[in-house]
């Protein structure tokens, strides 16, 4: 049977709510890591899930890594192991940081280490842990992407805007695209040579109403939307904005209707430029001015 898998540190009720999850024509198994404070770590597992919001598990088991994701890697890898190309979703329904990866709470080692060290490409673990999914399966991190160096990469991204000079504008390429390489999204997709969806480097993501074009044909038939849902979304100012751009034309993926970007081997073909980039931005997008970054 295909299995789905939700990761939550904000609440159970929060990720079936906001979320657009796959509507399913056949039941599959559906399991929850569920990190928030109040629950001491749990899996609650859903048997026969079609995709409607379910009423209670099946079964509940305990997370005995609370602090890490090595329960919730260690049940994709044996399902690799066992069960090879049955994984069609994973959502994480978390905090997030790009420098860090998915933010469990201040408890938490930095997943992104964790993943580093635990599921390396190539290695028996990786590969597994790789078997498990299914071509074409939806992959996405629903939390912010910020953290430290977000305002360093939103205004590179905004600044590309700024300049005509054609090796200014490439240098900026390069950076962010070298800032991407860093995320927890893009080392998940490498390893899985799958598409991941993730908050663009630098912007907020919040729930809110999807905007009306949504509902229709993509979701329709991909996601099968209530219209009273509330969605998971990302900051407005980068769906509407340069940012949102920047993504589509120069970077040359795809953004969803809520704003989500397509994370893939594709952005990790540039070197890192060896020059200084000075970017201006404009205050209505970001406090501050003008700074240089070294790469």
């Amino acid at each position: 049977m295909n299995k789905a898998f939700y990761v939550t540190n904000t609440s159970v009720e929060a990720a079936f709510r906001y979320a657009h999850p796959r509507w399913h024509n056949q039941p599959i198994t559906l399991y929850v890591f569920d990190y928030c404070p109040n629950s001491s770590g749990r899996v609650l597992v859903y048997d026969n899930w079609q995709g409607g919001r379910p009423q209670k598990p099946t079964r509940t088991q305990p997370i005995s890594t609370y602090a890490t994701l090595t329960d919730f890697y260690n049940n994709i890898i044996a399902i690799g192991e066992s069960e090879p190309g049955t994984v069609t979703e994973l959502h994480f329904f978390t905090h997030g940081d790009p420098s860090c990866g998915i933010v469990l709470g201040p408890w938490s080692e930095c997943t992104k280490t964790e993943f580093d060290r635990v599921l390396g490409k190539g290695t028996k673990r990786g590969d597994n842990f790789s078997k498990a999914f299914q071509p074409g399966a939806l992959i996405k991190l629903w939390g912010c992407a910020s953290g430290v160096d977000g305002p360093k990469v939103k205004q590179l991204t905004l600044g590309y805007w700024k300049t005509d000079s054609k090796t200014r504008r490439r240098a900026i390429q390069q950076r962010v695209e070298s800032y991407i390489r860093g995320m927890y999204a893009w080392r998940l997709s490498f390893l899985l040579d799958q598409t991941v969806w993730a908050t663009p480097y630098g912007w907020s993501s919040a729930m809110g109403l999807p905007p009306r074009a949504a509902y229709f044909d993509y979701w329709d038939v991909e996601f099968g939307p209530r219209s009273d849902s509330m969605w998971w979304r990302v900051s407005p100012l980068f769906v509407a904005g340069r940012g949102a751009k920047f993504y589509r034309e120069v970077l040359k993926t795809k953004i969803d209707p809520v704003g989500y970007v397509a994370i893939n081997d594709a952005m990790s073909k540039a070197p890192e430029p060896a020059e200084f980039i000075k970017v201006e931005v404009d205050t209505d997008d970001l406090d501050g001015g003008s700074e240089a970054y070294p790469t």
